[in-house]
């Protein structure tokens, strides 16, 4: 904790970041695997002792068409007087009782250990259901250590880097600033400094750089395989500029006070020019080294202040 604002050791101890999530992550996916195989056993004994079930309806099936035919046949030798002998019972429809009462024995013999076969298979899909749930939550904190990981290692010692950057023109900023006041106060040196503040806020809101959701998605699904997987280095960086909203310096109305005989003026000073930022060639190198050459190709260009 630093003047009330909690710090990322306070958030996860340093000394456990991607370490626990990942370790749960990698005993749920053994959890998984020997679920997998449990209830794939289970739906093979269930299927063996299901087969006289589905055998005893395709035989009902085509025993109820032999049938059919049959008693077609026999409608047909009533409808013409009864020519002859009765039409007699078809061998195929004979053997098709025949195999149905086997079949109806065997399946009475089973039907225990069908059921007990189902509740199995049941209580197994059950149970690799829950270990999915729990490898959702595994896999979603493992990611949010190697988060926090990347953060700290990587990410805060190049906040750090680019704030002193800003900070060397800050301090410049407030040194003339402070010019501006006291005993012997220099408006030039306000002016100066508003000028900066102005070029710094120009920066902040015009610069931005789009993250890789794709790289990301991959990321996720690649760690639910494998906890050791570490974020992927970020790759050529996606640049986008905007156009800095910039609160415009108020004009100064006293040039329009009416003044007696003898009343001065006071000078309006005007706005410091920077030759870095008015320089076409510095534009072209600036422009070079964040990967744009001539227009983007919507007909945005940088913004440069000072223009």
């Amino acid at each position: 904790m630093f003047a009330g604002i909690p710090i990322l050791g306070d958030i996860m101890p340093l000394d456990n970041f991607s370490a626990y999530s990942r370790q749960e992550l990698a005993a749920v996916n053994d959890l998984i695997a020997e679920g997998t195989t449990a209830r794939d056993q289970a739906r093979q004994m269930h299927d063996r002792l299901e087969q006289p079930t589905r055998l005893l309806g395709e035989v009902l099936q085509e025993y109820a068409v032999e049938k059919a035919l049959h008693d077609a046949a026999i409608a047909a030798w009533y409808g013409s007087g009864c020519p002859g002998d009765r039409p007699d019972l078809p061998s195929r429809m004979i053997e098709l009782e025949r195999q149905i009462g086997d079949l109806r024995r065997d399946l009475g013999a089973s039907m225990t250990a069908l059921e007990i076969a189902a509740s199995g298979l049941q209580a197994a899909n059950e149970h690799l259901a829950e270990l999915h749930i729990r490898h959702r939550g595994a896999l979603y904190r493992a990611a949010v250590e190697a988060a926090a990981w990347r953060l700290r290692t990587r990410a805060v010692p190049a906040l750090i880097q680019a704030l002193a950057e800003f900070g060397v023109v800050e301090s410049l900023e407030v040194a003339l600033r402070n010019l501006g006041y006291g005993p012997d106060p220099q408006p030039e040196a306000l002016n100066a400094a508003d000028q900066i503040r102005r070029h710094l806020a120009a920066v902040r809101q015009s610069t931005a750089v789009r993250g890789d959701l794709k790289a990301a998605r991959r990321f996720l699904d690649e760690l639910a395989q494998n906890p050791d997987l570490e974020l992927p280095d970020p790759g050529e960086a996606n640049v986008e500029f905007q156009q800095a909203r910039l609160m415009q310096p108020a004009e100064d109305s006293s040039i329009y006070v009416n003044r007696g005989p003898g009343e001065e003026v006071p000078p309006v000073f005007e706005g410091v020019h920077d030759p870095f930022f008015e320089n076409p060639v510095r534009e072209a190198l600036m422009r070079a080294e964040a990967g744009l050459v001539g227009d983007t190709g919507t007909g945005f260009r940088p913004p440069l202040v000072g223009r």
